[in-house]
C-alpha cells in the first residue's frame, strides 16, 4: 500500500507559543514604569525590571537574592503583609514605603499575586509597587500583570488516511484511530462515522469542504473540533488532496489527520496574553504602545487620546504622527533615543515634549524596548509615555524657589555663589579677569518708613530692572539680601588694568542709572490717584578677579570692604578693593560724585 501523507507538510509542534508569551510577560513589566519584584516562597527576590532598579538605587544584582522585606523601610510591616500574601494568595493596594540606598524613601501601594503549581503550592509571588510619593493620590494602574501561561506540548500524534470516494470507506493507520479513541484499528471506517464524531456545531462546515474536495478537486484542508470514544472534545487539523486513476476521473483522496488540541489551547492562551495585555494597557493613564519594524503601529491604547488629543485610529491611519508630535526643540533626542534602542537594546528612560493636536505642550517619561518573534528576529519595539506636565511644573517651582529671588526673579545667594564659582573657574584656566560688584541703596528705608513695604518693593523690583539694564546678557545680577545686591561681570578682559577700567565704565553706569528718580504711582481708598517720587543713591564696591583668589567667600568680602568704604566715603560713590597690600582697602580707582 502506498503511503498517502508521504510529501505532505507535517505541522510542528507549538513550541513558540510559551517563547511569545513568556516575551509578552518579560515585554510588559520591562515597559511598566512601576517597580516590579518576582519573590520565591521564601522571601528572596529572584527577578526585577528596571523601575526597580531606579527606585531602589540598587544595581540588579544587588536586589537578586537580597530579602524582600528589607528593601521597605518598615521591614516587620512587610513580613507581616508578606504572611497575609501567602495566606490569601494576593495583596491589594497596601501602602507601605520603599528605601532608596541615597536614605530618601518613597510611598508605594503594594500588589502582589502568588503563582502556584497545579499541587497548589506557592511557586512565586508577582509584586508590583505603584509610587505615589509625588502625586499623593493613587491611579488606575494595573491591577495584574499577565501569569506566565505554561504549555506542555505533548508530542503531536499524526494518522495517514486513505478514502475510496466511491463507498466512502477508508483505510488508516493505527495512530489515525487513537486520534479518536480506538484503542485498536476497526475493520471498517466510512466518512459517515468519521462524520459522527465532529461536534455538531462543526459538522455543516466539514462536510461542505468535503464536497468542495470532492466535486471540485480542491485541497482538503481543515480544523474541527471531534469527541473522542471517551467522550473527550479534541481539535483536529486533516489535510489531504484527490488522486485520480488513469482515465482522470477521481478515485481516492488521501491525507493526514493531526491532534492538535495542545496548538489550539496554546493559540487561545496567546490570543488572552495579547487580549490581557491590551487591556492593561487599555485601563491605564499611560499611553501604551507597539511599533513594528516598518514603522506601522500594531497598538495603542486608548489614553493617547487624552494624552496627546489624537484619537487611537488617527494613529493607526497615519502612525508617523507619533514622532511629529515630539516637540521640534527634542526631534534630535528622541532620534538619538530610537538609534540607541536599535544599537544597544534598551535605552535609558527619556524626558522630552510633545505637542498635543491643540498646540498645547506636555512633558512625557518615555520608556521602550524592542521585541522579538519566536525565532528571535526584530518584531519592533513596545514603548510607554505618561504625563510629566504637573511634576515638571512643581520641579521648575522649587527650582524658582530655591534659585531665585521671589520679588525681582534675580538669582539669590544661592544662585550667585554657584556662578561665581564657576566663573571663578573659567577665569583660571583662560588667565582672564572678572569682576564682582556689591551694590547697596544708600536710602532705602525712609521710602519703607514713609510709605510702607510695598512701596519699598516697587523701588527693589525697579532696581532689579535698571541693573539688568546696564549689564550683558552673560553677565549676573542678583539680590543678595534686603536692599543689597551683587553684579557678576564675566570674562571682561585679558589684561587686570583693562578689566578694572571695563568694571569702573559699568559700576558708574550702574551708579548713574540707579540715580534717576524714582516715580511709583499710589493709590488710597477714597483719595484721588498721586504719584510718589523717590530719589534713591547707590554705595558700590569692586573687585577684580583672575581666578587666584583662595575663594569665592574672599571675592565677597573684598567687594563688601569696598561698598562699605564707599559709604564711609560719603555714600553715592564707587570703591575698588585694593590689589596689594600697598593700596589700602577701598582704594578710590573712580571719578566720585
Amino acid at each position: 500500500m502506498t503511503q498517502p501523507y508521504q510529501g505532505v507538510e507535517r505541522r510542528q509542534p507549538w513550541s513558540a507559543a510559551e517563547r511569545l508569551s513568556s516575551q509578552y510577560f518579560h515585554d510588559l513589566i520591562e515597559i511598566t514604569p512601576d517597580p516590579f519584584f518576582t519573590i520565591d516562597a521564601g522571601g528572596n527576590i529572584v527577578d526585577t525590571n528596571t523601575a526597580a532598579v531606579i527606585m531602589t538605587g540598587k544595581t540588579s544584582t544587588d536586589l537578586t537574592g537580597s530579602v524582600f522585606k528589607d528593601t521597605f523601610t518598615n521591614p516587620a510591616l512587610m513580613q507581616d503583609r508578606w504572611q497575609q500574601v501567602l495566606t490569601q494568595g494576593f495583596l491589594n493596594d497596601c501602602p507601605l514605603e520603599i528605601r532608596h540606598t541615597s536614605g530618601k524613601t518613597h510611598e508605594v501601594l503594594l500588589n502582589a499575586r502568588v503563582v502556584r503549581d497545579d499541587a497548589g503550592n506557592p511557586i512565586n509571588v508577582l509584586v508590583i509597587a505603584h509610587d505615589v510619593t509625588e502625586k499623593k493620590r493613587v491611579e488606575k494602574q494595573l491591577r495584574e500583570i499577565a501569569s506566565r501561561v505554561e504549555f506542555a506540548l505533548e508530542k503531536t500524534h499524526t494518522g495517514a488516511w486513505e478514502l475510496d470516494l466511491v463507498d466512502h470507506t477508508s483505510s488508516r493507520s493505527l495512530e489515525h484511530d487513537r486520534i479518536f479513541g480506538y484503542k485498536e484499528a476497526l475493520p471498517t471506517w466510512t466518512y459517515e462515522m468519521f462524520l459522527q464524531h465532529v461536534l455538531l456545531s462543526d459538522r455543516v462546515e466539514v462536510d461542505q469542504k468535503f464536497t468542495e474536495a470532492v466535486t471540485q478537486q480542491k485541497p482538503w484542508d481543515f480544523q474541527c473540533r471531534i469527541r473522542r470514544t471517551d467522550g473527550e472534545v479534541r481539535w483536529i487539523w486533516a489535510v489531504g488532496e484527490q488522486q485520480n486513476s488513469t482515465n482522470g476521473d477521481g478515485q481516492r483522496m488521501v491525507g493526514i489527520v493531526q491532534d492538535i488540541t495542545e496548538q489550539k489551547r496554546a493559540e487561545f492562551a496567546l490570543r488572552e496574553a495579547e487580549s490581557r495585555y491590551r487591556t492593561v494597557l487599555d485601563y491605564t493613564s499611560d499611553w501604551g504602545y507597539w511599533v513594528l519594524p516598518d514603522g506601522s503601529l500594531r497598538y495603542t491604547s486608548p489614553s493617547c487620546l487624552e494624552l496627546t488629543g489624537y484619537s487611537a485610529g488617527e494613529f493607526y491611519k497615519t502612525p508617523e504622527l507619533m514622532t511629529k508630535i515630539i516637540h521640534a526643540d527634542d526631534q534630535a533626542l528622541y532620534s538619538g533615543h530610537r538609534h540607541e534602542l536599535s544599537d544597544l537594546g534598551i535605552p535609558e528612560p527619556l524626558f522630552f515634549r510633545i505637542v498635543t493636536k491643540a498646540g498645547l505642550t506636555r512633558w512625557i517619561s518615555h520608556v521602550c524596548r524592542p521585541v522579538f518573534d519566536e525565532t528571535g528576529n526584530p518584531n519592533g519595539f513596545r514603548g510607554s509615555n505618561r504625563d510629566e506636565t504637573e511634576r515638571k511644573k512643581l520641579q521648575d517651582q522649587v527650582r524658582e524657589l530655591a534659585f531665585y529671588d521671589e520679588l525681582t526673579q534675580l538669582p539669590n545667594r544661592r544662585l550667585l555663589i554657584d556662578r561665581l564659582i564657576q566663573d571663578m573657574a573659567a577665569v583660571k584656566r583662560s588667565n582672564r579677569y572678572s569682576a564682582l560688584m556689591f551694590v547697596d541703596l544708600d536710602n532705602f528705608k525712609p521710602l519703607n518708613d514713609l510709605h510702607g513695604h510695598k512701596m519699598g518693593d516697587l523701588l527693589l523690583i525697579e532696581v532689579a530692572t535698571r541693573l539688568k539694564s546696564c549689564v550683558r546678557m552673560v553677565d549676573t545680577v542678583s539680590r543678595f539680601g534686603g536692599d543689597e545686591f551683587v553684579v557678576l561681570l564675566s570674562d571682561i578682559g585679558l589684561d587686570k588694568t583693562d578689566s578694572a577700567l571695563q568694571a569702573k565704565i559699568v559700576a558708574e553706569k550702574i551708579r548713574s542709572s540707579l540715580n534717576e528718580l524714582y516715580r511709583f504711582p499710589l493709590k488710597t481708598e477714597g483719595k484721588p490717584d498721586t504719584t510718589i517720587e523717590h530719589h534713591c543713591t547707590a554705595s558700590i564696591g569692586v573687585v577684580t578677579f583672575g581666578g587666584h583668589e583662595s575663594s569665592e567667600e574672599d571675592v565677597l568680602t573684598w567687594a563688601d570692604k569696598a561698598m562699605y568704604q564707599a559709604k564711609e566715603s560719603g555714600r553715592n560713590r564707587v570703591k575698588f578693593y585694593a590689589a596689594s597690600d600697598t593700596e589700602p582697602i577701598g582704594q578710590d580707582n573712580s571719578n566720585e560724585s
